[in-house]
């Protein structure tokens, strides 16, 4: 299950990508004036800067939900080797009030 979740979100993917552009949007500099080039350079530089915010949200929610998962699978286990100790406490419990 956890294995699952890790490979919906692709963590190991984003985090290689972490610092790539964003939807790979990337303008072209060759045979730009300066001022141009420039222009162009901040460009990259925002789509650098929204690719890895939005990879790393995706990231800390993704990691997030496999936490969750985690510790709902270990809650259910623990739930389920205590229940029958449950049941028989409800059981003694049960008559002793009869």
């Amino acid at each position: 299950m956890i294995a699952y979740f890790y490979r919906y979100f692709s963590i190991s993917i984003l985090l290689r990508t972490l610092f790539d552009y964003w939807k790979k949007d990337e303008i072209d500099m060759t045979n730009l004036a300066l001022d141009d080039r420039i222009r162009v350079m901040m460009m990259n530089l925002v789509s650098r800067f929204v690719g890895a915010t939005v990879r790393s949200i995706t990231i800390l929610v993704g990691l997030s939900v496999i936490v969750f998962i985690f510790l709902a699978m270990i809650v259910s286990y623990i739930g389920f080797i205590l229940l029958p100790i449950i049941v028989i406490f409800f059981i003694i419990n049960g008559l002793a009030r009869l």
